[in-house]
């Protein structure tokens, strides 16, 4: 098990620092070997949806008052773990409405945001391999959506995946036979609609009742995939007795067990360092006492990169682990050779990790067009925009935009709003020095500014953690799309609102393998304010464009904007 200092040190998808990813991948190309995933709501939360919390949260927000009393908020004060919350809480809602289901409740708070998810890049990545696996491979998931579901028939539509329930776990073996991959919702599953194409499924498993009343079924299920199977958990706490149960229960006998983790950030600790440190020592539990082989990464976009990388190495595991030639498969190797590629292509020069020099004109001017709303072209009603400024044309001209940021503006008091510009900062990962990993980004390139290491030293070395001020930073700790604000006006002059996008650039590894690598990330900046949640909205300050959009219009503008970005590298990389 990889130390705390080595983990905050050195490369975490190396397998010189984490032994255990090769153990993984050699398992993995097995094809004897039978695996199975129990993935939990780290998955659902790349996809937008909301975390158990959160969904505790939304129930409580709106019982608001019952009874006379501040119900809602006070229940999420008091020290009752979330099943005994959502308890009380589903009787209370039910209770005050006077009809409706457990189901429908759950379903709203869910599913509130989202006409349709959008599978995230973790979803997407694992999707990747389990295809790679049908035949041999199950997935038990503790989610009550249908996002793992969605990514194995999205990627495919041909796909024979097969959404069971917890009560249809007998089924498992013949599915494996006819090699299609069932995916076993044991906490139930909630279809966005409830219909024919899109059902609820089983016993919804989410109050302290429910988990005393199904927690049997459900330890079984877990038992038989531990001893039948090698079992790789992901997207979960690992918290749930359910889960953990099983875990004790089969020490002695079971076969391999892992587990894909990415230390949180703890409350407290004075930083990251300590944090990701205080993440591994509290967790070596689960090694000594469970006989999990843990995995450790420092980001939620090295979760996403660790699962294609073990979908490379199943093509040919023995040309991935042989790491003695700078031409190997291996994840360090292609990645200084991509970083290296991309720096080159922005007119910068790489010695010994070390870069110099300053973005070239030409790719300057690629980058400003990204943002030129006045020059895109105006594309007829319902057709789609190609690029991030035609996006932007349409958000402006939209009825209903333009509505929603009229209601905003007058909630906040911008009444006289100023002409909106926009602009693009692009970040790449630094390389490591003297054999140190810096986990960090510097800014490469901007379309309003000049860049280049005599232009802006402080801004060569952020630290990507979940955080940071810079949401470039937290975009790659999470894994996905931002919107914030850029910290402090000495930092960032006239230029204040932001949508920050991990860039990825793909890879043909093989004939028939693409897959994409993260390299840095790209931030939309904006001369008016984004309204976040939760933050006061500055006076006198002007509201941005971006606060009005919605969810679904949020990540097409992030989509955009990271596939304009990855098309400044292709034509050379």
């Amino acid at each position: 098990m990889i130390t705390p200092d080595s983990f905050n040190d050195s490369e975490v998808l190396s397998r010189r620092h984490q032994p255990t990813i090769a153990d993984l991948m050699r398992v993995l190309a097995d094809p004897d070997a039978r695996i199975t995933f129990v993935v939990g709501a780290g998955l659902s939360i790349d996809s937008g949806l909301p975390s158990w919390r959160q969904l505790i949260q939304r129930i409580a927000n709106e019982i608001g008052e019952y009874e006379n009393v501040r119900f809602g908020e006070l229940s999420m004060l008091d020290d009752d773990d979330l099943v005994r919350k959502a308890e009380y809480l589903l009787e209370a809602l039910i209770a005050k409405r006077g009809n409706g289901t457990r189901a429908e409740v759950v379903r709203n708070a869910l599913y509130r945001d989202y006409k349709k998810t959008e599978p995230g890049q973790i979803s997407y990545a694992l999707a990747r391999l389990i295809k790679d696996l049908a035949g041999r491979v199950v997935v038990l998931t503790t989610n009550f959506d249908n996002v793992i579901d969605s990514s194995l028939s999205e990627m495919d539509p041909t796909f024979p995946v097969v959404t069971l329930s917890l009560d249809d776990y007998h089924r498992v073996d013949g599915l494996l036979q006819d090699r299609k991959v069932p995916v076993v919702h044991v906490h139930g599953r909630l279809g966005r609609l409830n219909n024919a194409t899109d059902p609820d499924m089983g016993s919804l498993v989410l109050t302290e009742s429910d988990f005393l009343r199904h927690g049997n079924d459900v330890r079984r299920v877990v038992v038989d995939r531990l001893k039948t199977s090698t079992t790789i958990f992901l997207g979960l706490s690992l918290t749930d007795p359910n889960m953990v149960g099983p875990l004790w229960d089969t020490r002695e006998a079971r076969q391999p067990a892992f587990v894909l983790a990415v230390p949180p950030m703890t409350p407290g600790a004075s930083s990251i360092e300590e944090s990701r440190a205080y993440g591994i020592v509290k967790n070596q539990y689960l090694s000594t006492e469970l006989g999990l082989n843990p995995i450790f990464l420092k980001s939620y976009t090295q979760l996403s990169q660790l699962l294609f990388e073990l979908h490379i190495s199943r093509q040919a595991v023995d040309a991935y682990l042989d790491d003695s030639s700078p031409t190997s498969l291996a994840y360090g190797y292609r990645f200084e050779r991509l970083l290296t590629a991309c720096y080159h292509v922005l007119g910068y020069r790489v010695r010994d990790g070390v870069v110099e020099g300053n973005a070239a004109h030409d790719r300057l001017l690629q980058l400003s067009a990204i943002t030129d709303v006045k020059s895109a072209a105006t594309r007829k009603s319902g057709a789609a925009a190609t690029t991030v400024a035609e996006l932007l044309k349409q958000f402006q001209s939209s009825t209903k935009i333009k509505n929603e940021l009229a209601r905003q503006r007058h909630e906040v008091g911008d009444m006289h709003s100023s002409e909106e510009s926009f602009a693009v900062l692009l970040w790449l990962r630094n390389f490591a020095v003297d054999g140190v990993t810096r986990y960090s980004i510097r800014i490469v390139a901007s379309s309003e500014f000049p860049v280049g290491v005599d232009h802006v030293s402080g801004f060569n070395d952020i630290q990507i953690r979940p955080d940071s001020s810079h949401t470039a930073s937290r975009a790659l700790a999470n894994g996905r799309g931002l919107f914030w604000n850029l910290p402090g006006e000495a930092t960032y002059g006239v230029w204040h609102g932001v949508l920050s996008v991990p860039v990825r650039l793909w890879e043909q590894i093989f004939d028939d393998v693409r897959i994409p690598t993260t390299v840095g990330a790209a931030s939309l900046i904006t001369t008016h304010h984004y309204r976040a949640p939760h933050e006061d909205f500055p006076r006198g300050a002007h509201l941005s464009l971006l606060s009005a959009l919605s969810p679904i219009e949020k990540v097409a503008l992030g989509t955009l904007l990271e596939h304009q970005v990855q098309q400044l590298f292709t034509t050379k990389v």
